[in-house]
């Protein structure tokens, strides 16, 4: 991207953007669809290299050592899609300084911090027709491709 960030795998089929932040740790800067991590998740860097490529110059994200925003949400909103987006875009984007990013048309996901509910979070958006659901975030240290209370 020739700003600093590098590209990473969340998950099998799913890569985004990171910025390294020191001792083989970076921060997610996109919102991820996995259930492991959100964005602004600070996370040890695995290498990920494909075979024959020079060592070090792909990684998957590792465990999360450092969470800034603990709820994900997943939103639908009514039509006219674009003028529900742009207005979700900047209530939470550009006035909260909320990570959002759309899905599809009449789709998107937003990163919040732990002290705002589904209720603040719906009249802070303020469109009549919008829902709201919670996305489960795995605890932080889950490891890649694992899920909390399974073995093997």
């Amino acid at each position: 991207m020739g700003d600093g960030r590098i590209r990473i795998r969340f998950e099998v089929g799913e890569t985004g953007w990171a910025e390294p932040v020191g001792d083989g740790k970076a921060r997610i800067r996109n919102l991820p669809l996995t259930d492991r991590l959100n964005c602004r998740d600070v996370v040890k860097l695995e290498d990920d290299t494909p075979e024959g490529e020079e060592p070090g110059s792909f990684f998957r994200a590792g465990p999360v050592v450092m969470r800034e925003l603990p709820q994900k949400f997943g939103i639908r909103y009514p039509e006219p899609h674009q003028q529900s987006w742009d207005r979700i875009r900047a209530v939470l984007g550009g006035g909260r300084g909320y990570p959002c990013e759309s899905l599809t048309a009449g789709m998107a996901m937003v990163a919040v911090p732990a002290w705002i509910s589904m209720r603040e979070l719906r009249e802070t958006i303020g469109i009549e027709g919008l829902t709201l659901e919670p996305l489960l975030l795995h605890p932080v240290g889950t490891r890649p491709f694992e899920r909390p209370g399974r073995s093997g």
